[in-house]
Order: structure tokens, then sequence, then C-alpha cells
């Protein structure tokens, strides 16, 4: 692909998508034709957005692939009108594409100054009805229903912290994102 054809490495990267994941919502290849990635992240090339490599998110942790996003939004089978936590996002693109599949979403970060620039950050994306909790002791109220955890370069022992022992039974759905491109999943528990 040449030069800055956005819509170029949009639609290639949908027709490759669509080619991994034959059975995803169409919704999500949709959010991904309509959204540039390039907008939240203008200074870095296209073929690395579009590509399988990860890039710098909020407060320096690596965010996922586009690949990765949409392999977790497929695998979570995340429906209008389901409810979802996510922990301690990085991404605001993995923001953008999950509120074109649902509008129900809450994010936890314990992280005081990251929960502020992440509530700065949903208003500038037109997205205030994501709703930033901080104390664990809030998420019940706010996880009702389906519910994805998305931890970033965590190790695994930090999946039987105290914060997710409080988050309350039912489909969460855990990425840890390894060295390079490795990303595993782990069910529900």
């Amino acid at each position: 692909m040449k030069g800055n054809d956005s819509r170029g490495y949009r639609d290639n990267l949908v027709s490759e998508l669509s080619r991994v994941f034959p059975k995803a919502d169409p919704r999500l290849f949709s959010a991904i034709l309509k959204h540039p990635r390039e907008s939240l992240f203008p200074s870095i090339p296209m073929d690395v957005l579009y590509g399988k490599e990860r890039v710098g998110g909020f407060a320096g942790r690596p965010a996922p692939s586009v690949f990765e996003v949409s392999k977790i939004l497929v695998e979570s089978g995340v429906q209008r009108g389901d409810r979802v936590l996510l922990i301690s996002p990085t991404d605001p693109y993995f923001l953008v594409i999950l509120s074109e599949l649902t509008l129900r979403i809450s994010i936890f970060e314990e992280n005081p100054g990251i929960a502020e620039e992440l509530s700065i950050v949903l208003s500038e994306l037109g997205l205030p009805h994501v709703k930033v909790v901080q104390d664990p002791s809030q998420l019940e109220s706010v996880s009702e229903g389906k519910k994805i955890i998305h931890v970033n370069f965590l190790q695994k022992e930090h999946l039987l912290s105290d914060v997710y022992r409080k988050i309350p039974s039912g489909m969460l759905f855990c990425y840890v994102l390894g060295n390079g491109t490795t990303m595993e999943r782990y069910g529900c528990f």
C-alpha cells in the first residue's frame, strides 16, 4: 500500500479480517471502516497502525494491534445492549470500536492519573457515556451482564489479585499480551 491511503488500508484490513474471522459481527468490520485509527495515533505510520504490531497507548502501556482488537471482540461475542467492563484499557481505538458494538461500557482503572486521562480522552472521543471507576467496591454496580477483562503486559499472577476477585462471576475474558505478538486468552473463571 502506498502513501497515505487510509481507506485502502482499512479496506485491506477488513478483507483480511473477514477471512480470519468469517463469523464475526458485521458491525465490527463496519466500525473499522468508519473509524480511521490514524486520527488517534497521528505520528505512527499507517502500515504499523493497520498491521500486526502494537503501538503505545495510555500511560506508555502498549495498545493491542488491530488484529488483537478484532480477536478480542470476536471471541467475546459482544452484542448490542451487553454491559462490558474493561480493566485497565490501553487503547482509545479499542474503545471507539467497542462503542459501535455496545454503548454500555464501564472502565476500571486504579491509577488516578490514568483514570483522569481516560476521562478526558473519552470526552474528546464523544464517549461521555463510558464510566471510569477507580474504587473496586463500585465494580459490582457496573459489571452486571457480560464482561471483558482486557489486560496488557501483566503477569498471570496479577489475575489472582484482589481486584479481579471482587468482580462478580460471569463471563470474564482475560487477555495477557506477552512480548512481541503473543497473546494468551484465559476464559471464564
